[in-house]
């Protein structure tokens, strides 16, 4: 007999149960009415083995059962009826045992029968997002493709999926004839064991989530299962993701807010440690001399051969601050029980070594060994540090991944490299065409690769209003030579310009690199004026490249309306697709890891 297919896969996880998978199969294959693909993943780790069959699906609508289930022989077709009816997110069936119950199992099953009961009956919306039960469930792959199942849990991963749909507004129904028969053999131990591993989900969820039930620890009880639960939520530890960073008021710290956002959002337990304030409090304090050691002592000496005898050994001084700092850095994550330490600042390189507990992602602004170069304190020594520090990290990544290409070329090879670009946040105030264009600078000024002289040319040519948090140095910038208009607080302002201007050196890392404010003058949809020795394709449709000589005719140019408006388009495109939500996402993907 031929069966008719539908647009479904059904995706079977399976561990080392041969026998009970060649069952499950042979009651798909009885299916009334067939799935287009069948597909099985054993990859000892349940919610891997389910992003893996995300990943995978090529259909329509993707379904989920265990190894240890048999389905009803009209499952496929009540699953698919009620969700095409329902238009929902995903549909639930209903779970039978499939063996005659002993003692153990009708425990463990009852508890189930009654946790999903009490769910179904609720009035409550999204009640039946915490009982998104993945033996049995299907789902509208188009809603679903882009969630994926948090591999930090062991048996509870369905009950976060479903959480993670609720707070994208996504739910379901309950389809009591999608029937399966489940395997409850359970013994005793095996009872206890699955228990112990829920109590210690439980606790991660409710991490990271809150306190989204009233399922909470019973130890003064009987009951097996609610000791094991007990037992494993109180002995369990969040994992805890460190974010590593200045703190500054700058680039950097606004970055370290935004992953924080980020995982907070997605995750449950993440906080932000500014070691710049640690070392200023640990550095100083002489009782630390035992603790850090050498580290300590030779920064102390190379201080008091600087400021008391003035004698000046640059390189060695900031070499042995680097250590001490990289010391004070790994014993704050140490103490805590950091599982991933994000380190954003390069000044903290030195705490990334071969023996830490913790996995590490390096988030660097820059290469640092190249930004210090030309600077007395610059020697060998420094890029050796920063380069063991790429190549000792698990992972590494850049404010812009351009920046790899500069590595690459200085022939270091990080063990996994990652982007995370800088994001946009689409302002609800963006510029709008003027006849008298305005041109606004924003950011630091007294840096040498900003190219000061430029901006001060540039200035003498078009009127520029200059905003930064820095006061600018008279020994760089004469009086009168730029229109310095102070920090600008509110960045709604920059809808009042019509282009954004960039200034920097032409040299490697700053052809490779990109500016924080490019992405700032994105988010008001202003065209960008930018050196066009930086070459960007990603930027290019909103950018606008000028050279010293040209600049003015560029401007008189882009102020026609059409041409003006093309850019202005465009920069309001970018900024969407360059969303922090969208840059960030390779962040997920680091934190589920196993």
């Amino acid at each position: 007999m031929r069966h008719t297919t539908i647009n479904l896969t059904i995706a079977i996880v399976s561990h080392n149960r041969p026998e009970m998978l060649k069952k499950c199969l042979k009651s798909v294959r009885q299916q009334s009415l067939q799935p287009h693909k069948v597909i099985t993943i054993d990859t000892n780790c349940v919610p891997l083995s389910r992003n893996i069959a995300i990943q995978k699906c090529k259909t329509r609508y993707l379904a989920f059962v265990d190894d240890d289930c048999l389905l009803d022989m009209d499952w496929v077709k009540n699953a698919y009826a009620s969700i095409k009816k329902t238009s929902s997110t995903f549909v639930i069936g209903q779970s039978l045992p499939s063996t005659p119950l002993n003692f153990i199992s009708n425990l463990q099953f009852s508890n189930y029968r009654d946790w999903f009961n009490k769910l179904i009956a609720s009035n409550d919306r999204y009640a039946l997002n915490q009982a998104t039960d993945t033996k049995n469930i299907i789902f509208d792959y188009d809603k679903i493709k882009n969630i994926h199942f948090d591999t930090h849990f062991t048996v509870t991963e369905d009950i976060d999926f479903g959480l993670q749909l609720k707070k994208n507004k996504l739910y379901g129904h309950h389809c009591p004839t999608m029937v399966v028969h489940h395997h409850e053999n359970y013994s005793l131990l095996q009872l206890i064991k699955k228990n112990y591993h829920k109590g210690q989900d439980k606790k991660l969820l409710d991490s990271k989530w809150g306190k989204f039930d009233d399922y909470q620890p019973q130890l003064f009880t009987l009951d097996p299962n609610k000791i094991s639960f007990s037992l494993g939520y109180i002995f369990k530890k969040a994992p805890l993701i460190t974010i590593v960073n200045s703190l500054d008021k700058g680039a950097n710290g606004y970055r370290a807010k935004k992953f924080y956002q980020h995982i907070k959002s997605n995750y449950h337990n993440v906080c932000l440690y500014n070691s710049n304030r640690d070392f200023q409090k640990q550095a100083f304090d002489p009782s630390n001399l035992f603790l850090y050691g050498p580290y300590f002592f030779l920064f102390h000496l190379f201080q008091f051969l600087k400021y008391i005898l003035h004698f000046d050994f640059p390189t060695h001084h900031f070499y042995s601050y680097l250590k001490l700092r990289g010391a004070i850095v790994s014993r704050h994550l140490r103490q805590t029980n950091t599982t991933l330490a994000i380190l954003q600042y390069p000044e903290d390189m030195a705490s990334i070594t071969k023996s830490q507990p913790y996995k590490t992602l390096y988030d660097s602004p820059t290469i640092f060994s190249q930004e210090i170069e030309k600077d007395p304190r610059y020697s060998p020594a420094i890029s050796q540090l920063e380069k063991k520090s790429f190549l000792l990290s698990d992972f590494v990544s850049f404010h812009w991944s351009s920046y790899f290409n500069l590595l690459h070329d200085i022939n270091i090879h990080p063990i996994k490299e990652i982007t995370l670009n800088w994001g946009c946040d689409l302002s609800s105030q963006t510029t709008s065409f003027s006849p008298k264009p305005r041109i606004v600078y924003l950011g630091i000024l007294n840096s040498p690769w900003v190219n000061p002289q430029l901006l001060i040319d540039l200035s003498q040519k078009f009127p520029i209003d200059v905003y930064s948090y820095q006061q600018p140095d008279p020994k760089i910038y004469p009086p009168g030579s730029i229109n310095y208009c102070g920090y600008l607080k509110d960045l709604s302002e920059l809808s009042k310009y019509q282009f954004g201007l960039i200034t920097i050196t032409q040299d490697k890392l700053r052809q490779q690199g990109f500016s924080a404010k490019h992405l700032e003058y994105l988010n008001h949809g202003l065209p960008v004026l930018c050196p066009n020795w930086r070459k960007d394709i990603l930027l290019a449709p909103s950018t606008i490249s000028y050279t010293p000589k040209n600049f003015l005719s560029q401007v008189h140019r882009y102020s026609k309306p059409h041409l003006w408006q093309k850019k202005h388009l465009a920069a309001i495109n970018l900024a969407k697709k360059l969303s922090w939500k969208n840059n960030l996402t390779s962040l997920d993907e680091i934190i589920r890891r196993p």
